[in-house]
């Protein structure tokens, strides 16, 4: 193992700052692991493409590293997408949760914002922390408009977490942002 495969947390927004609101919002936005492009049998779809060994390592790295990111989650959501639902299986089995915390939707099988936008606003209020497993640019561009951010890669089997002050989904914006990117750990 070496530093650059041990994620990195870059914060945006001033969280500590709000009021503790004991309904506040959080979604965590997890990028599929490293999934594979090339078969030996040929290509395959999109939607089939499983993710690589190097794609596990990094995945047991982020839940060995970064669990304390991941407490009192509600639900995960996934794309149906092969790779998004072997990263969601494993982030499940990781953290040790019940597997019906888990629930496959279509609508994160996008690499646009405004489905993965919606289908957030839909969320059942009852709901305060999910994690969405999904794919690029729409996670990229959901949490730079979420925690009005700008920053321009969600690499692979990373995350960017959003805290919200709103209660309700619907209204949720201007978020605080942490950013768990690949790269040079301090210290």
């Amino acid at each position: 193992m070496t530093d650059s495969d041990i994620p990195i947390i870059q914060e945006f927004g001033k969280l500590n700052d709000w009021p503790l609101e004991v309904n506040m919002k959080k979604v965590i936005f997890l990028r599929h692991a490293k999934s594979q492009w090339d078969f030996v049998h040929g290509p395959v779809s999109d939607r089939d493409r499983p993710i690589k060994k190097k794609g596990i390592y990094r995945m047991k790295l982020l839940i060995q590293y970064y669990d304390d990111y991941f407490h009192h989650i509600d639900k995960v959501y996934c794309s149906p997408a092969k790779r998004a639902l072997q990263t969601a299986k494993l982030l499940v089995k990781g953290f040790n949760w019940a597997s019906e915390i888990l629930e496959v939707k279509e609508e994160l099988y996008n690499f646009s914002d405004e489905p993965v936008l919606e289908f957030i606003s839909r969320l059942d209020d009852q709901l305060n922390t999910v994690v969405l497993v999904g794919h690029n640019p729409a996670f990229e561009s959901c949490i730079n408009q979420l925690g009005n951010t700008d920053f321009d890669h969600l690499p692979t089997a990373s995350f960017g977490m959003i805290s919200f002050k709103e209660n309700s989904w619907k209204k949720i914006q201007n978020g605080s942002v942490v950013l768990c990117l690949p790269g040079e750990r301090e210290g």
